[in-house]
């Protein structure tokens, strides 16, 4: 059996991926024939028509918007989130045979899938967004009580503050190992070691007095700077959409 898929999450940075591997593999070892669109931070490879024209069945295992689903339109359909693609892809893969051997559906069914140019009763068809530029999303879901939207609006901000937090991290980490532990000194000045280190007061000379690990040091920190900024913008976001994204960040900035 040929199986298409698409993984999407809200920051599209690891689950998406991690959830598209998982399906792969229990599709292989299933002994089907999958192939993955990975809506993730950096965009997609969008699956050729054929790939999709030739599918048995579409698997949709998104925390957010599928862009591009009117492309699967009169395929069965099975809807997941992403962490059931990741802890039970082969229940996915089981639920997939089935909805290829009772065909498309209408509307949504019991076990989870539906076809997938449906559209649920009073909502309007998503609009089409090229699968190479990611648009904004949100964790919040409509008419959920407060405690879960206040999670909800805290969990969207963290998702879009971790890729900060993991890149300042590593830069930071590897300005140590390669510059040592006084590279932290030689940037903000300090001492270590009974050495005076003055500091880097002009940008324009990091390099010549801090070296490449001076320079991935002060990059890391302003990363890890914009921590606070990033979380009070998307927490901003999910709360108003995207008005909410300058005052929430300005907010964050001041505090």
């Amino acid at each position: 059996m040929k199986l298409v898929g698409v993984t999407s999450c809200p920051t599209g940075i690891a689950h998406t991926y991690m959830a598209a591997e998982a399906l792969e593999e229990a599709a292989r070892a299933d002994g089907h024939d999958m192939q993955v669109e990975t809506q993730g931070a950096a965009g997609a490879d969008a699956l050729p028509p054929e790939v999709i024209a030739a599918a048995d069945a579409v698997i949709f295992a998104a925390d957010v918007e599928v862009r591009g689903r009117e492309r699967f339109a009169g395929k069965p359909l099975v809807t997941a989130t992403v962490k059931r693609a990741i802890s039970d892809a082969a229940g996915l893969i089981a639920q997939a045979q089935q909805a290829a051997a009772a065909g498309p559906v209408t509307a949504p069914a019991t076990g989870g899938t539906a076809s997938a140019g449906a559209v649920p009763a009073g909502q309007a068809p998503a609009a089409y967004a090229p699968a190479g530029a990611p648009a904004l999303a949100t964790k919040v879901e409509e008419g959920a009580h407060l405690g879960t939207r206040l999670r909800q609006w805290l969990m969207t901000g963290v998702s879009y503050m971790i890729p900060f937090v993991a890149a300042g991290g590593i830069l930071i980490a590897l300005s140590f190992l390669f510059g040592g532990a006084e590279v932290a000194m030689k940037v903000k000045g300090g001492v270590f070691g009974g050495v005076h280190y003055p500091g880097v007061t002009d940008l324009s000379q990091l390099v010549h007095q801090a070296g490449y690990a001076g320079l991935m040091f002060e990059i890391g920190v302003t990363s890890f700077s914009m921590l606070v900024p990033i979380l009070a913008g998307f927490i901003a976001f999910a709360m108003a959409d995207r008005m909410g994204i300058v005052p929430g960040i300005v907010a964050g900035l001041l505090s």
